[in-house]
């Protein structure tokens, strides 16, 4: 939210900026996205969200969730019991109906206790929330399972359960963390330090990797390491002539977590399957290889040397050099080296007292774009509300598309210190929404550039010398806000 306030994309000044803000609160607390926070959490943390399908942000799920398959969960001597095999990688129930003690009948039984409890692995260096992660013990559900060369980790925590299942005296055992996040691991086989692998190395059963219409079989745990999995398990890799990648290592990375120069590409063989809600991204440089593969894949977005191109494909986008998948600008934002550069700067210009931090800073002021004309801030205008309007139909559909926007209308108590009161804002607003939704509709029509008016009005409100009424402006001044409502709500 602060992060969109500050960038003030149309240049709308300090007023905008603040009334933006205003709107992204108030959006979110009336959307009930967070619950309070518990006593015993820290205090200024927020709680974990209700329905936070990867855990807490500061303590996700780890593994690779969405994959088809089963695995072979240890629950005794001598015995497994069969889980899917994304099990652990996301917040759910995993044991319920599915593990001896949890059917009905026996104790604690289907639906009680631990059973029903949500929970999921974790990487204990990356989770920073009140109750602390567990170390699974020796004999848990996938003995010699890692996770990035650790023993895997637990939480309930960060599900927003109890956990139940180990006793008080083993929970604080298990959560004392010995320097397991001051270990160094072999690169060759984890991936290079700036950009780990992922999954859970050592899980046992199978998957199946999608190739148009056949489905190939692959371990359970593909892609948790660097290894060349395709030399056994690909069909164009038997035989002779199989092409070179088939005898290269690769593995799944995070995209937003890898700072390495050669950027991971978009896994196109498991179309469902994601790390933490994001879809899956492999990499050969990350184990010290070089990427023969991409280079045969003609819909990698990598092999899209021009930004038409690369526009026409859905999972792709244009970085303003490259054509990179699409999450990688959309979710990730900066790259990880750009943020830690950015930080080390803001470290070494920060103010050295409190005369100096009421100047604006020269780098502050960079990021301000400054359009000189309309022509030039008209595309940018019109992409920014073609995804607006996309986020809202993605979740609501597109026949509630002006119902959810004119629900935006209706936060006069929230707003009334940022209003202009001599104009009726509702009105205006519900205006504004039946705009938007006649050029979506008139999109949908093929009719050229529908667009344009709505950017009109925002251009006008960055440019108040123009000749316009009071009313006008106020007008614009509304429908430029609802559209900061619009990315508030649908992002």
């Amino acid at each position: 939210i602060s992060a969109l306030a500050a960038s003030d994309p149309f240049g709308l000044g300090s007023k905008m900026k603040l009334a933006v803000a205003a709107a992204c609160v108030a959006v979110t607390v009336r959307a009930g996205k967070f619950r309070k926070a518990e006593p015993k959490q820290a205090a200024g943390l927020l709680a974990v969200e209700e329905d936070a399908k990867y855990g807490s942000p500061k303590c996700p799920c780890v593994g690779i969730d969405g994959v088809d398959g089963k695995t072979a969960i240890h629950v005794g001597e001598n015995k497994t019991v069969d889980y899917p095999t994304d099990a652990f990688a996301s917040c759910q129930a995993w044991d319920d109906d599915r593990h001896p003690s949890c059917k009905e009948g026996q104790d604690p039984g289907e639906g009680k206790g631990w059973c029903a409890q949500k929970w999921c692995y974790v990487d204990p260096c990356n989770c920073d929330i009140a109750a602390p992660p567990k170390q699974v013990p020796e004999n848990g559900y996938m003995p010699g399972a890692k996770y990035q060369g650790k023993e895997l980790w637990y939480s309930y925590a960060t599900c927003g359960s109890e956990d139940s299942w180990m006793d008080k005296d083993k929970q604080e055992e298990q959560a004392a963390k010995p320097k397991v996040c001051e270990e160094k691991v072999d690169e060759s086989k984890w991936g290079n330090e700036k950009c780990k692998c992922i999954g859970i190395a050592g899980q046992p059963g199978t998957t199946n990797l999608t190739e148009g219409e056949k489905e190939l079989p692959y371990p359970a745990d593909v892609g948790a390491t660097c290894q060349t999995w395709d030399k056994e398990n690909y069909p164009d890799c038997q035989g002779k002539d199989a092409p070179t990648w088939c005898s290269q290592s690769w593995c799944y990375v995070d995209p937003c977590s890898c700072s390495i120069d050669v950027t991971p590409k978009l896994s196109t063989l498991l179309p469902g399957g994601n790390f933490q809600g994001r879809p899956l991204y492999y990499s050969y440089a990350t184990c010290g290889e070089s990427d023969s593969y991409s280079g045969e894949v003609k819909e990698a977005c990598v092999n899209q040397a021009s930004e038409d191109k690369c526009a026409a494909m859905e999972k792709c986008a244009w970085d303003g050099k490259r054509c990179v998948g699409k999450e990688i600008l959309e979710t990730c934002g900066e790259k990880p080296e750009e943020k830690e550069e950015e930080e080390k700067n803001a470290t070494k210009n920060a103010p050295k007292n409190d005369t100096d931090a009421k100047k604006p800073t020269e780098k502050a002021e960079e990021k301000k774009e400054d359009f000189k004309s309309y022509e030039e801030f008209l595309p940018v205008c019109r992409k920014h509300l073609k995804g607006v309007v996309a986020k809202a139909e993605e979740l609501y559909s597109n026949s509630h598309l002006e119902t959810a926007l004119k629900q935006e209308c209706d936060l006069d108590k929230e707003f009334a210190s940022v209003r202009d009161p001599f104009f009726d804002h509702k009105k205006e607003c519900h205006k504004f929404a039946e705009k938007l939704t006649a050029a979506r509709d008139a999109e949908m029509a093929n009719k050229p550039q529908p667009y344009d008016e709505c950017c009109k009005d925002a251009w006008n409100e960055k440019h108040p010398e123009s000749e316009k009424s009071a009313a006008q402006m106020a007008r614009s001044f509304v429908s430029v806000l609802l559209v900061a409502f619009a990315v508030c709500k649908f992002l």
